[in-house]
């Protein structure tokens, strides 16, 4: 985050990308009036409203991690450090999307989102989910914001800062091993995501930072 306020995030954003994120913020309050609230140690039937969201969009992602079940998330909402970010339909009072963030020496880690995507495209509930965390991280005087894997489009148009990571393990089986090994020189963040394809191909210092195509001579 680049300063206290949340003001100071659009600012430091480039002009293009923060006027398409200003109007679709416009288009979505517009399209579906909602209120914001900053949710711990949520009750049985907000982690209820929480999970059905979660598996909703668990049971529409292309790419999945962890199976989670209801427990997981009723176990994080004892936690001190965990923060629902929630968004209500004004109408009805309905739970259209969450957030769950972890508050850690001044980091706030986006981990889980939950989204309800049989409410119209336009209410742009993922980027009003982003602007709700920016504005609670900056409340909570947290300097960095951290997301997780997938969703690289809009990521890259909040203007994510892409962190390379490199993950080491060993196959007991050796001739497995090698089969992993041989697969894994194969890998770059280009063959993981068609989003990141893309952008690497506009950002060729993206991606020679990245590892995924050679420096120039």
């Amino acid at each position: 985050l680049p300063g206290p306020l949340r003001e100071d995030y659009y600012l430091a954003l480039r002009a293009s990308h923060r006027n398409k994120i200003k109007r679709k913020l416009k288009r979505g309050a517009s399209a579906l009036p909602v209120a914001v609230a900053i949710v711990t140690r949520p009750d049985t039937a907000t982690l209820d409203e929480i999970f059905a969201l979660f598996w909703q969009t668990y049971e529409k992602a292309t790419t999945r991690f962890e199976q989670l079940n209801r427990r997981f998330f009723e176990l994080m909402a004892q936690c001190p450090q965990s923060h629902f970010i929630v968004l209500r339909a004004r109408a009805d009072g309905k739970m259209v999307a969450f957030m769950l963030c972890f508050l850690l020496d001044g980091k706030a880690i986006n981990k889980f989102i939950g989204i309800d995507y049989r409410q119209t495209q336009e209410a742009f509930l993922y980027f009003r989910l982003w602007d709700a965390a920016v504005a609670w991280a900056c409340s909570a005087g947290a300097r960095v914001l951290q997301s997780g894997q997938t969703g690289y489009s809009a990521k890259l148009m909040l203007e994510h800062r892409l962190e390379p990571l490199t993950n080491w393990c060993v196959h007991r089986n050796r001739l497995v091993h090698a089969v992993y090994r041989h697969v894994a020189a194969s890998v770059s963040w280009a063959t993981l995501d068609s989003d990141l394809a893309l952008h690497l191909a506009a950002h060729p210092l993206s991606a020679r930072a990245a590892g995924t195509m050679p420096a120039p001579h």
